[in-house]
């Protein structure tokens, strides 16, 4: 999917040099997260998907202790699904511009 941080903008290049206006990126956050089982034990190699109601995608795996991360991040509320074989996963979550938050996902 295409997720713009900024909207397209239009420019006109004209030789011998290009000059674009600086841009200024909104504040980015991080999702941070650990898969686990439904008795609370880490899983590992977990593929993680998502996206933002606002743009911004989710695409990690789980290392060896089921931690994941995404980052740089638009803000806006999340959902977040993990799948091991058969069993799904899945959490929503909020992320407010330049917030560092985590989650939990529990396959059951």
């Amino acid at each position: 999917p295409h997720n713009p941080i900024l909207p397209p903008r239009q420019f006109e290049f004209r030789g011998p040099s290009l000059r674009l206006d600086d841009l200024v990126l909104p504040p980015l956050g991080t999702l941070r997260g650990v898969v686990t089982d439904a008795f609370g034990n880490v899983l590992a190699d977990v593929r993680v998907l998502g996206h933002g109601d606002e743009g911004g995608a989710v695409e990690a795996v789980t290392d060896a202790i089921g931690r994941f991360e995404a980052a740089f991040l638009p803000a806006g509320r999340y959902t977040l699904h993990a799948r091991l074989d058969t069993r799904t996963g899945k959490v929503r979550r909020e992320l407010a511009a330049g917030e560092e938050a985590t989650v939990e996902i529990r396959i059951e």
